[in-house]
């Protein structure tokens, strides 16, 4: 299914809510931010004599570098589409076929149109080898199964992705902050054949690369210098033309920003005359490319080491926000350290969090009165609903947006479907969506609107989005991913007492997992255990598909071979959540 009939699916099919004329807010943009997009127009830019660069067909470049006899694909996109799209403009260039890929980082937008480039005869003979840091292939498992759901609601409110079929004018010249507006794609992922470690000095179609393990914005990350054209391909440890994302507001695991100022640190000590990063155009010129990586690195370094001075006066991650501010002749640099992408004001919360965890050191945090009951408290203390309404409508009018869309959350807490308090929250977003400079916060709360409005179904999207997903990409996760997958899902309240083993056995590879279900746990270990109450046969993608839950287990199960006890196969997987079950809804919370 298209990325645009999965939208549809997804958009509200009822009558529109009756919202108040005085509640509209005119579509606009800030000036800045549409001025950015215009470094996304599609364009294959030639840096040297061999390397070119494939800006705009999606939110990551795709990168060739020509050899002598071949060709090396850095990085693959986010989807066939643009992997095709792109293809095509290489083939334009030379007609020299693909002798090796390289991922920069394990994230979607960099790996997903790997098959394009690649068959996997290719890969499977050695004719094409596909290089990346040893930890990709469990970081993308990671990203793209353990927090999948609640990370695709995410990441598609803050690139822009749900708006532009849903209100095509709050899209209109737009960005994700490091690209064009992100869309889910048909994917191609192809698991590495060749990892690093540290470094590697290799030699590929006659081109020398020095390859670098670089952690930063990925823990995965590599980088590449060319030492005969000394061009430095620096991946995605310097973002784009923007503040880089610290933190970025879609989740993941901690980004520690020390790791990535040493990170730039290392790449300045090449002798670099070009720089071509994984999104926007090339930096061209030795002093040029000196310079941002410096600015870069003192913009990190400095958020790093202020957030945490703070820390130790005792400030709470949320005043950091107020304190920690870029000095002025960091802010004034155009457009490298323009919010765009990043900011300093949802970074700096993280780095506390990184080094302290959430706790902010008031007792009152340790055991929290639920967010709903709170609200309840408050709202009558302060005069019952109509009064609290009431006074957020006057908050908005005197343009106090953010008092005026707390009082409305608190309404919204005790009753989701307050539509007077959603439309008033909404009314408040679309005002700061429009006004940011930066992408992903507009993206956030214009999505965020929608929601409020009643215009868009964020949980269908989730369920959709895994449909398409699941359609073969997940297969290529390894095994120990998929029971990981299965472990989360444990529903530990039914299964509290229970005490059964299953064995998989993955008839194409000899390989067996037990799995042992005992005090609300999943116990997983790559063996066959002696005592197990049933063992399940099948090839890998079989067994992938009966614990993913992709279809029914009692359409799946029959078709396997069973040993040992046959009933009790249906009674463990039973006590697993189906993996179509509704998505959280994060902005009526």
């Amino acid at each position: 299914m298209s990325y645009d009939n999965l939208m549809r699916l997804c958009i509200f099919a009822l009558a529109a809510v009756a919202f108040a004329q005085d509640l509209q807010v005119p579509v606009s943009i800030n000036p800045e931010l549409a001025d950015h997009t215009n470094l996304y127009a599609r364009r294959v830019y030639k840096i040297g004599s061999n390397v070119y660069s494939a800006v705009g067909w999606g939110l990551a470049n795709i990168i060739m570098v020509e050899g002598d006899d071949g060709v090396v694909i850095v990085d693959t996109g986010q989807g066939l589409a643009q992997a095709r799209a792109v293809l095509a403009e290489f083939r334009k260039i030379t007609q020299k076929p693909t002798r090796a890929i390289v991922y920069t980082h394990h994230h979607a937008d960099h790996v997903l149109g790997a098959s394009a480039f690649a068959s996997a005869e290719d890969i499977k003979s050695g004719k094409i080898a596909i290089i990346a840091h040893e930890s990709l292939e469990r970081e993308y498992a990671d990203e793209n199964g353990l927090t999948a759901d609640i990370m695709s609601m995410r990441a598609g409110s803050m690139y822009n992705s749900f708006l532009a079929l849903l209100r095509p004018e709050d899209a209109a010249q737009m960005n994700s902050g490091i690209g064009p507006i992100f869309t889910f794609q048909s994917p191609g992922f192809i698991p590495p054949t060749q990892t690093i470690k540290d470094r590697l000095d290799t030699t590929i179609a006659g081109v020398r690369f020095q390859f670098l393990y670089v952690p930063s914005e990925a823990s995965s990350e590599i980088c590449a210098f060319l030492p005969d054209s000394k061009i430095l391909l620096s991946a995605e440890v310097i973002q784009d033309h923007t503040f880089p994302n610290i933190y970025t507001l879609r989740g993941a695991k901690f980004r520690d920003p020390r790791l990535w100022f040493e990170s730039i640190d290392k790449m300045r000590e090449w002798p670099a005359e070009s720089m071509v990063p994984q999104h926007g155009p090339p930096v061209e010129g030795k002093a040029e490319v000196a310079t941002v990586l410096r600015n870069y690195r003192d913009a990190i370094q400095f958020v790093h080491d202020q957030s945490i001075r703070y820390a130790n006066k005792g400030y709470a991650k949320e005043e950091l926000i107020e304190v920690v501010k870029l000095p002025q002749q960091l802010a004034a640099v155009k457009p490298w350290l323009r919010e765009f992408y990043g900011s300093v004001q949802h970074s700096a919360p993280e780095v506390y969090v990184g080094y302290l965890g959430w706790f902010d050191g008031d007792p009152i945090s340790i055991d929290p009165m639920p967010r709903a009951e709170e609200a309840r408290k408050l709202v009558a203390l302060m005069g019952g609903r109509d009064r609290v309404l009431a006074e957020a409508r006057r908050a908005y009018d005197a343009s106090d947006r953010k008092f005026a869309a707390q009082l409305a959350t608190y309404l919204i807490r005790i009753d989701a479907n307050d539509l007077d308090a959603r439309r008033l929250k909404a009314a408040v977003f679309r005002q700061l969506g429009y006004a940011t400079i930066n992408s992903t916060w507009r993206g956030l709360y214009l999505t965020a609107a929608n929601v409020l409005e009643k215009k868009l179904d964020l949980e269908r999207i989730v369920q959709a989005r895994r449909a398409q997903r699941l359609s073969g990409d997940e297969l290529q996760f390894p095994m120990i991913a998929h029971i990981q997958l299965l472990a989360i899902r444990l529903m530990a309240e039914q299964a509290a007492n229970a005490a059964l083993t299953m064995v998989l056995h993955l008839t194409d590879k000899n390989e067996s997992y037990s799995l042992t279900l005992r005090n609300g746990i999943l116990e997983y270990r790559a063996r066959a255990l002696p005592q197990a109450d049933v063992t399940v046969s099948g090839t890998s993608a079989e067994i992938a598909r009966l614990i993913d839950g992709i279809v029914p287990v009692e359409e799946t199960l029959p078709k396997l071979e069973l040993t040992g006890k046959i009933d009790e196969a249906s009674r463990f997987l039973g006590y697993f959540e189906r993996k179509y079950q509704s998505a959280p809804n994060f902005f009526l919370r």
